[in-house]
């Protein structure tokens, strides 16, 4: 079954106004059906238009219609509109070489969204572009989560050379890859190949850092939305051990001190059980089961996302590789 996707497009700036060359930007979603993309792609336009950072939209904005080169049009039809809205304190009108008249527009904040897609409409001005799935080449990614780990662990580990800090797909501390040719990046050449390095880099940071993340910082009970299935889900790992502590007279203090140094609202009274676990060394370790139990938290150490490298023979380019921008 075809997927859609919704891309955002690469832009650049001349001395006059926006321009672009329709090249593919971001993924900002994936979608079952064309009519989910057509509605994603509007709202995201939309939002560009909003965030546009420009002064005078009647300017900004010609470089999208060709109908507008030499012969105003775009300016007398965007004009009549924004006349048409009450917008007429938002025009400034201005005497430019040899007493040439001409206007700036910025319209009020307030503007709604039927208005910006009536604006969309007149400038045939799109900001994303829709495409669907058919061959796609695609690499990985894995950013580690900072809700997870203590910000003591990013300063410990920021000069490392394992991380590199950067804002696509999403702001954060991405894992490097050692390419064969020795060269570092935080592309891995396939999903497998990234779920690996993120299990085994947070494997280790959990045992280096015992107490400065998520696993060491809550009870097991509390870090996870059903502990029922997480149980039963350990209980048939080989490689994760649960380790369960009946609660008598004489432990219960020191297991109600480490309760409450984790900020848990679970109580236990002699007769309970007191849960822990115990992992085996990575060498021993049964990846697909660290993998499930990480599924099972409320908070995830790491996640892997997938980079379109190239789409239906289309390159997919990235900040790193261009030099203009994205709206």
């Amino acid at each position: 079954m075809s997927q859609y996707s919704v891309h955002k497009l690469w832009f650049y700036y001349t001395d006059e106004w926006y321009i672009t060359n329709d090249e593919l930007g971001s993924c900002i979603g994936v979608f079952d059906t064309y009519d989910e993309a057509l509605k994603a792609k509007i709202e995201a336009d939309r939002k560009s238009l909003r965030n546009l950072d420009s002064y005078n939209w009647l300017r900004d904005l010609m470089g999208f219609n060709d109908n507008a080169m030499g012969g105003n049009l775009f300016e007398h039809q965007l004009l009549e509109y924004a006349k048409s809205q009450d917008w007429e304190e938002y025009i400034v009108t201005k005497y430019g070489y040899q007493d040439r008249i001409y206007h700036e527009l910025q319209p009020p904040d307030e503007i709604t969204d039927e208005q910006l897609d009536h604006i969309l409409a007149i400038a045939y001005a799109s900001f994303h572009r829709i495409v669907e799935y058919k061959n796609v080449k695609e690499l990985a990614c894995v950013k580690l989560n900072r809700d997870f780990w203590d910000r003591k662990v990013f300063e410990e580990i920021s000069f490392d050379g394992s991380l590199e800090g950067k804002s696509t797909p999403e702001l954060g501390y991405y894992l490097l890859y050692a390419a064969p040719e020795g060269e570092k990046t935080v592309n891995f050449p396939d999903l497998q190949l990234a779920m690996n390095a993120g299990l085994e880099y947070a494997y280790k940071l959990i045992q280096e850092f015992k107490r400065s993340n998520y696993l060491g910082e809550n009870y097991l009970e509390d870090a996870t939305s059903n502990f029922d299935m997480m149980k039963a889900y350990l209980k048939n790992c080989k490689s994760i051990v649960l380790i369960e502590e009946l609660v008598t007279f004489d432990n219960q203090t020191r297991i109600h001190e480490h309760l409450r140094k984790m900020k848990s609202v679970v109580q236990k009274t002699p007769g309970d059980t007191f849960y822990s676990l115990n992992f085996n060394e990575y060498e021993d370790l049964d990846k697909n089961e660290l993998s499930g139990f990480f599924e099972l938290l409320k908070i995830k150490p790491f996640k892997v996302y997938r980079v379109p490298l190239e789409i239906n023979g289309e390159l997919i380019k990235n900040l790193e590789d261009h030099d203009a921008g994205m709206l």
